[in-house]
C-alpha cells in the first residue's frame, strides 16, 4: 500500500503518528511524509532562514529512519490556507503523485490554525485529485482515498 501522511509542520507527523508510519513501513508499505510548511517561524531565537534548513534536515533524517520519502510543500508557517488554490493544487498534485491507499493528517478540530487548515486542505484536495479535467503535473487519481 501507499501511505500518505500530511502534517502542517516538520515534527507534526513524527509526534502525531510516527509509530504508525514506522509500522506501515516495517510491513513493506511505501510511506510518504509530507510537511505543508517549512517550519520557518517555530523558534524563539533561531532566524527563519536557518530554521528552515535545520527542520528540513531533521525531517529528512526522521523519514530515512523508516525508509519514507519526505516532501516539503514549502509554505510558510502561519499562512497555510485551505482556500489558497495554489496550495490546494500542490496537495492535489501530491495525491496524484503518491496515489495513496490511506491518507493521514490532522484532525479538523485541532489546537492550532495551521493544523486545522492543513486538515481542510487535504480533505478538499483528496476529492479534487479524482477530477480528470482539473490539470496538474500528474494525471488524475481516480480513487477517493480514505482520510
Amino acid at each position: 500500500m501507499n501511505i500518505l501522511a500530511i502534517g502542517a509542520h516538520p515534527d507534526d507527523l513524527e509526534m502525531m503518528c510516527g509509530g504508525t508510519l514506522a509500522k506501515y513501513a516495517a510491513q513493506g508499505n511505501k510511506v510518504f511524509m509530507v510537511h505543508v510548511s517549512t517550519g520557518n517561524v517555530g523558534h524563539m531565537v533561531i532566524p527563519p532562514d536557518e530554521l528552515i534548513k535545520i527542520r528540513g534536515r531533521e525531517a529528512q533524517e526522521a523519514g530515512a529512519l523508516i525508509g519514507a520519502e519526505v516532501i516539503s510543500l514549502g509554505e510558510s508557517d502561519l499562512f497555510i490556507r485551505a482556500d489558497n488554490m495554489k496550495s490546494r493544487d500542490k496537495v492535489i498534485d501530491l495525491i496524484r503523485y503518491t496515489r495513496p491507499d490511506v491518507i493521514i493528517t490532522h484532525s479538523p478540530h485541532d489546537y492550532m490554525d495551521d493544523h486545522e487548515q492543513t486538515s481542510e486542505l487535504v480533505y478538499e484536495a483528496s476529492m479534487a485529485a479524482t477530477v480528470p479535467h482539473h490539470k496538474t503535473q500528474h494525471p488524475f487519481y481516480g480513487r477517493l482515498t480514505p482520510i
